[in-house]
């Protein structure tokens, strides 16, 4: 059988990208496409075609270096498990990127290994005990495989099963059950209570325009430099804002420091009463230590946006809920005054919602706005008719003493289960030129 590789527009892949439905994913797709063009890169939309059949599809991108790599992020999508496709796909865009003067081609298909539960144990192993649960893993397994087979067959060499990636190989995911309430009692107690401290906390939750996205950034940088990792640059956000539109929802969670001094008061006030008025040691111990948690927060929320503070943000004027916070300036005194304490970008597409990224600011981890965004967004989730909730990357790493293991336990409290990708595969075509790009690689980083 012949095979034929076409370029086609933006338009034509987004329809061709459905018929994958099992590997379509927010990375191969017309939008990010547009994204990385915005940001420099030169895009092409490539199809494989059997007679009519499109069989193969991906969205390649060429960077622009000295030895530019062609890349299908998380791509191609199509069925890579059957040789003659694989070895067909390989050859055409072999082809195209010599055509681009391409050194190297860089591939990691949103293909599933295995399907783990939230502690890392292979379903198929017991994991759950859940049959239908194993038998759709056991199959993905076997594609998986094939597909590992299929590639290294056809040239590409493969990195194997590590836990570093270009782009994520470990996926969290959670299907959602038809209402929002049973979903939550289904989650840990320790996202229960948060969440329910969370609501408490004087804490709105606002989508933010281009125009905000400076203050975005600003609360996921301060994140990244507490991890240990440098954060995406301003027009990453931008592009990201301009290309998916209505569909990216840049979510911020304000603080309004002066409502939520008032509220401890108040709830300080009552438990007070309430443990005056109360019968029996055990429930005037446990009011007070109601008391105590509310007192230690009050003392906290005293520091909240004071002028000399690391956490000081700017006025925020009044306009009915929407007040627009932003990070450095001075307090005011007034209810209006908001702090932006945490941020989210979720990206919506027609099968699932991506929490892509996001982050807290340190100064502010106590009060659990993380749990009110993801609440809010889940919501939103079941309103739109969609019924997966993807929590996106974890590193893989299963070990409560290593570094990344906090996000892994903030994903585990909800369930869920974990996909692990195939890796990620590369053929050399210029060895000499991308061999000297990786030694430069390495010299600019030895030289910082």
């Amino acid at each position: 059988m012949d095979y034929e590789l076409k370029k086609i527009d933006a338009d034509k892949f987004a329809v061709l990208a459905r018929i994958f439905s099992g590997q379509d994913n927010f990375a191969q797709s017309a939008e990010m496409g547009e994204a990385r063009r915005l940001l420099g890169w030169q895009v092409s939309y490539l199809a494989l075609f059997r007679g009519e059949e499109a069989v193969c599809v991906g969205m390649a991108a060429l960077s622009d270096s000295k030895a530019p790599v062609l890349d299908f992020f998380c791509g191609p999508l199509g069925n890579l498990a059957d040789a003659e496709v694989c070895q067909a796909w390989t050859r055409a865009v072999r082809a195209h990127a010599r055509e681009l003067r391409a050194a190297s081609l860089h591939s990691n298909p949103n293909i599933v290994y295995r399907r783990l539960d939230p502690f890392g144990l292979p379903l198929e192993q017991g994991g759950e005990d859940s049959a239908g649960a194993a038998a759709t893993a056991a199959a993905a397994a076997t594609v998986g495989q094939a597909t590992i087979n299929n590639l290294r067959q056809a040239g590409w060499s493969w990195e194997g099963l590590t836990i570093k990636s270009a782009q994520p190989r470990f996926l969290y995911k959670l299907d959602l059950l038809d209402d929002y309430q049973s979903n939550f009692k289904s989650f840990a107690v320790s996202v229960r209570t948060a969440t329910r401290r969370a609501r408490e906390n004087a804490l709105t939750l606002r989508r933010v325009g281009r125009e905000e996205l400076n203050v975005f950034k600003r609360v996921l940088e301060e994140t990244a430099e507490r991890q240990g990792f440098a954060d995406r640059e301003l027009r990453y956000y931008q592009a990201l804002y301009d290309a998916f539109g209505t569909n990216a929802h840049f979510m911020l969670v304000d603080l309004h420091p002066n409502k939520l001094r008032q509220a401890l008061k108040s709830k300080i006030a009552s438990l007070s009463q309430a443990r005056d008025e109360a019968h029996g040691k055990g429930r005037k111990q446990q009011l007070s230590d109601q008391i105590a948690g509310a007192e230690k927060l009050l003392r906290q929320a005293e520091g909240f946006g004071a002028a000399n503070s690391p956490t000081a943000a700017t006025p925020a004027p009044s306009d009915g809920g929407n007040a627009k916070s932003s990070l450095p300036g001075t307090a005011a005194a007034d209810d209006s005054f908001a702090i932006a304490i945490c941020a989210g970008l979720f990206i919506r597409r027609h099968n699932e919602l991506i929490y892509l990224f996001g982050g807290t600011r340190t100064g502010y981890l106590s009060l659990n706005a993380v749990y009110l965004l993801q609440e809010h967004m889940m919501q939103q989730c079941l309103d739109w008719g969609l019924r997966r909730y993807n929590f996106y990357g974890i590193s893989g790493a299963f070990d409560p003493a290593d570094s990344t293991y906090g996000v892994l336990a903030f994903k585990q409290a909800f369930g869920g289960y974990i996909e692990e990708l195939i890796g990620d595969f590369s053929i050399i075509l210029s060895p000499l030129r991308h061999n000297a790009n990786r030694l430069a690689g390495r010299l600019r980083r030895l030289a910082r």
